[in-house]
């Protein structure tokens, strides 16, 4: 126990010891800026118009039968934020143009939300476009027929064309994290 407690102060003393010295703020953000660059330039090359990139293999992934430009939707505020006009106008005319959620697809409602309904809502926010707010729009209207339920709490899944409901048992901690979102939404 004594080797333990040296342990714990020699490792406690010798990393208070070893600080580096304190990097500007400017600095911190050009390198954040610098960082979402590389990552976006890895998506827009290997997986532009697909829901993820896998990094390691360099091929896109898409999380249902047809894309939903999850990754371009949920970056785009982030985008907006560093400054990178071209790159946010880019993803924007692209959303624009190709993104609808008149698919026969099932999804898992809480990722939806987080990623894409709350990435439209962000984005909008940001920049008053009303296109980003109308999509936003369209698809909380698809995912009101999850909340169609006995208890009243959202099914996992829901049919973004039918609205077929599936899987009733939520997560509660899921279940809270949509407040965000859909409060935002209902304004």
């Amino acid at each position: 126990m004594k080797a333990m407690r040296k342990a714990v102060i020699a490792l406690f003393f010798g990393c208070a010891a070893g600080r580096s010295p304190p990097v500007e703020p400017v600095d911190l953000a050009a390198a954040a800026r610098e960082a979402a660059q590389h990552a976006w330039s890895g998506y827009r090359r290997y997986a532009w118009g697909h829901d993820e990139l896998r990094p390691v293999s360099r091929t896109a992934r898409d999380w249902t039968a047809e894309p939903l430009l999850i990754t371009q939707v949920d970056a785009l505020d982030t985008l907006i934020m560093l400054g990178l006009h071209e790159e946010a106008g880019e993803t924007r005319t692209y959303i624009d143009t190709h993104l609808s959620f008149d698919k026969d697809i099932e999804v898992k409602n809480f990722e939806i939300v987080i990623r894409v309904l709350g990435g439209l809502l962000s984005a909008h926010q940001m920049t008053g476009d009303p296109r980003l707010l109308a999509l936003a729009g369209d698809l909380g209207r698809r995912l009101l027929p999850a909340f169609d339920s006995p208890t009243g709490m959202p099914y996992v899944k829901i049919n973004l064309r039918t609205g077929k409901a599936s899987n009733p048992k939520s997560n509660p901690a899921e279940i809270g994290t949509l407040l965000l979102e859909l409060g935002t939404l209902s304004r």
